[in-house]
């Protein structure tokens, strides 16, 4: 807890993006630390907390406003309360409702639909530190066989390929295709050379994954420590594994993401009145060409003779 309240602060939301400063933070995933102690990840044991015991109120501190989504086990003692009043705090200032996602879970399908009764809107990197599918209770995956819960469920999944066979990423997208939100896992070596990095106290080691890619794990261990895959990677990966358009792939990237934090009347689409933040791919490899935050460039790609190219200077000057 005492960790909550030096770090919390430091994380307010932004709402003033440039391209000297870089993207806003929309503001923070409180993944943990109320887990199923079976299924904690690379999370340490020690810092694994009970309903029973802690109210996450007083777990986070007075800075839990700056928290956009909250992970727990639904079948925790004490969850469906939990969620309950997380979902139902007023929101400081005008940046939107807390999400409440189930996750780190060995919960049963009936614990999971309670969890989503209660008012969880989102399943946190789905197949990944969680019960596995079983044709008699198929647990918190379960949810997406259930079209009546489509309309306001979630789900997170990392196209990687390693995090998900690419045949589950396309199972799950058929599915509940409307309900798909790329997210990358990544951890602060992503883009680094393979060796030894820092995820919090915790060494992480970054090294190849046999399929051309890195993947990072906790040292000395083979537990996936995150990911250091790029979301434009994760995009062309989702639009392979399920087979979709790349304006489908896209729209899990953006749109949907937006929806679920209900700020889709400014992130997540290029209609009139949205904030102009954009990214602009090749249209045939979908590689990242440039990055416009407030619709001023931040990134352009290098021409091939060096320059910039001159159609992203000419746009963010307009």
């Amino acid at each position: 807890p005492d960790e909550y309240d030096v770090l919390l602060p430091l994380l307010a939301p932004d709402d003033c993006p440039s391209p000297e400063r870089g993207a806003a933070m929309l503001g923070v995933h409180l993944e943990g630390p109320f887990f199923s102690p079976a299924k904690i990840g690379a999370h340490p044991p020690v810092n694994i907390l009970t309903l029973s015991d802690y109210d996450p109120e007083d777990v986070y501190g007075p800075h839990l406003g700056h928290a956009r989504i909250v992970t727990l086990a639904p079948e925790l003692a004490g969850a469906d309360g939990a969620i309950e009043r997380l979902v139902n705090r007023p929101p400081p200032l005008d940046i939107g409702r807390c999400v409440v996602s189930i996750g780190h879970s060995s919960a049963r399908l009936a614990e999971a639909a309670l969890g989503v009764s209660s008012g969880a809107v989102m399943i946190t990197h789905l197949f990944n530190a969680m019960g596995a599918f079983h044709h008699r209770d198929p647990g918190i995956i379960g949810l997406l066989g259930r079209p009546e819960l489509h309309n306001r469920l979630w789900y997170g999944i990392i196209a990687d390929g390693l995090h998900a066979d690419p045949t589950s990423v396309a199972m799950a997208f058929q599915s509940h295709p409307g309900g798909a939100v790329l997210v990358t896992d990544a951890m602060a070596g992503m883009g680094l050379a393979p060796g030894l990095h820092s995820l919090g106290a915790q060494q992480v080691e970054i090294k190849p994954a046999g399929n051309g890619a890195n993947k990072a794990v906790v040292a000395g261990t083979e537990t996936l420590a995150g990911s250091v895959a790029s979301m434009d990677a994760c995009v062309r990966n989702f639009a392979a594994f399920t087979r979709s358009s790349p304006a489908v792939a896209l729209r899990a990237a953006t749109l949907h993401p937006a929806r679920v934090l209900g700020l889709e009347h400014e992130h997540g689409t290029l209609t009139p009145g949205s904030r102009g933040d954009l990214v602009v791919l090749d249209p045939d490899t979908l590689v990242v060409q440039a990055t416009f935050l407030r619709g001023k460039c931040a990134f352009a790609r290098a021409s091939r003779d060096g320059g910039r190219a001159a159609l992203f200077d000419h746009a963010s000057a307009q």
